[in-house]
């Protein structure tokens, strides 16, 4: 895996259900990741990208509120850990920043999708739900999105989160479904593969079509500012 690939898909994975912690006396930042064991390939393959920085561990638990067994995977502390911390927790959250919309590789775009994403073919929607990005944070992954690779995604809402926010999703225009999944498929785990489309690709009545759901593209392709600071 080059450069690009590796960058790429070590922020996507902090981006997604991955999260980053220093240790009390630590200077270096670690990883840590947890799913169930239904997804042990999809780890798996996380553990292998993870192992070309740092030292990786799988180990299962069973947690007992929920009743079920989980896979946790722990990856030692690493100054790359660390400079993503700085980066991606800088304002006591995970946050979308410039550089890692520019490393949004096709790898990168496929653990996003497994980690957050679904897809619903009885409503003509594949969406990619990230209710703790700020709408400006999600029109400027789209805007990445439809730059780089001509997939239109549009910004709508999504749960109303505990604090009382508006959290926010991105569902992708129905005839660019099977571009998508050219684009991804070599990516995904064959846990995950029950995400990706099957049907037809034949347009939908327009009374359910996903484009229908949400708002213009113009917002998206006229949004150039920056993400605020």
């Amino acid at each position: 895996m080059d450069q690009k690939e590796l960058i790429g898909a070590l922020y996507w994975m902090v981006l997604g259900d991955g999260s980053l912690g220093m240790q009390p006396r630590s200077k270096q930042a670690f990883f840590q990741l947890t799913h169930i064991p239904e997804y042990a390939d999809y780890l798996k393959a996380k553990a292998e990208i993870l192992e070309e920085v740092t030292s990786v561990t799988i180990k299962q638990y069973f947690h007992s509120r929920a009743g079920k067994y989980f896979l946790q995977l722990y990856a030692g502390a690493n100054p790359v850990f660390t400079a993503l911390y700085r980066e991606l927790y800088s304002y006591g959250r995970k946050v979308l920043t410039p550089h890692a919309l520019k490393v949004l590789t096709p790898r990168a775009l496929a653990i996003l999708f497994q980690d957050d994403g679904r897809c619903n073919e009885e409503h003509y929607c594949v969406s990619i739900n990230k209710p703790m990005f700020t709408k400006l944070e999600m029109e400027a992954l789209a805007k990445a999105i439809v730059d780089r690779y001509g997939l239109i995604f549009r910004v709508r809402k999504s749960a109303v989160l505990k604090d009382g926010s508006q959290g926010y999703e991105l569902a992708l225009r129905y005839k660019d479904w099977p571009k998508f999944v050219a684009l991804i498929s070599q990516y995904v785990a064959p846990s995950m593969q029950y995400k990706i489309p099957k049907g037809s690709f034949q347009e939908p009545p327009e009374m359910v079509m996903c484009s229908e759901l949400h708002g213009d593209v113009q917002s998206l392709a006229e949004m150039t500012k920056p993400l605020p600071a």
